[in-house]
Parts: C-alpha cells; sequence; structure tokens
C-alpha cells in the first residue's frame, strides 16, 4: 500500500505533467487553427508598403496534411511544413508559387525568402513570430490572427 502522503504527490506530478502537455497542444491549435496576416518582414511594417497587394499576404497552417497556404500579395503560395511543440522548431519547406496578376516588387521576394530560413516559433496574443536559427531576438516575419 502507498502512503497517503506520497499519493498526494503522485497525483500532484500527474496534474502538472498533464497540464503542460496542454500547454503545448494549446500553443499547437493557436498556430494551426488562423490565417496569419502578414504584419512584418524582417522588422519592416508591411502597411508601410507603397504596392498596396502586399497587405493582402497571409498564410494558413493546414494540420492534417503538414501543408501550408496563402498569399504573397496575388501569388498563391503553398508548401510543407513541420514543427516540434515542445522546442519550438518549425521549418518550412517546398514552397510553390502560383504567379497571380500581380507580383509584389520588395516585400513578396523577401517574404518567400525568409519563409524558407525559419526554424522555430512563437505564439503570443494572437501574433505569430517565425525566427531564423540565428538565435537572434527579432523575428524574422510577424504575423496577426486574421480578425
Amino acid at each position: 500500500m502507498i502512503p497517503r502522503f506520497t499519493r498526494s504527490f503522485l497525483w500532484l506530478g500527474i496534474a502538472f505533467a498533464l497540464s503542460s502537455c496542454s500547454d503545448d497542444s494549446d500553443v499547437d491549435a493557436a498556430l494551426l487553427n488562423e490565417r496569419w496576416k502578414l504584419a512584418e518582414v524582417e522588422g519592416d511594417d508591411i502597411r508601410l508598403s507603397s504596392f498596396s497587394f502586399d497587405r493582402q499576404s497571409y498564410i494558413q497552417f493546414v494540420a492534417s496534411d503538414s501543408k501550408l497556404q496563402g498569399l504573397s500579395a496575388c501569388d498563391e503560395i503553398g508548401g510543407q511544413f513541420s514543427l516540434d511543440a515542445g522546442s519550438k522548431t518549425f521549418t518550412i519547406t517546398q514552397i510553390t508559387v502560383k504567379p497571380g496578376s500581380c507580383s509584389s516588387p520588395v516585400f513578396g521576394v523577401r517574404y518567400l525568402a525568409a519563409l524558407l530560413r525559419t526554424a522555430r516559433y512563437e505564439v503570443n496574443n494572437r501574433e505569430l513570430r517565425l525566427y531564423d536559427a540565428t538565435q537572434s531576438t527579432d523575428p524574422i516575419l510577424t504575423f496577426r490572427a486574421e480578425e
């Protein structure tokens, strides 16, 4: 028979383990169930672009098949992603671009190049930040959840 004191700590340990698991899945759910509007590319605010179609850029991650979809100005983008919620590692591969009726002269190219450099992520207050592998504290891309 397990002493009452030991059982209390055992239950406390199980509760802690379960709560920490749910935190990771909440982060995944926040990341995967949103349409993310592009807000910044390497620190530059997308709203300052003189090319109005840049402000339509977004990304969405589809959990069922680890695919991404979105827009870079008027160009449709797609690709594959993989993530590890525990370590917050995140990689994007095989980006495809289907040209639309316009093409972003500056932000679009930088946006797509930055996506391929993504190594980790952070979701906080309905904001998604993607970072490269340099361990910089500055995100390479910042998105906000679409309202």
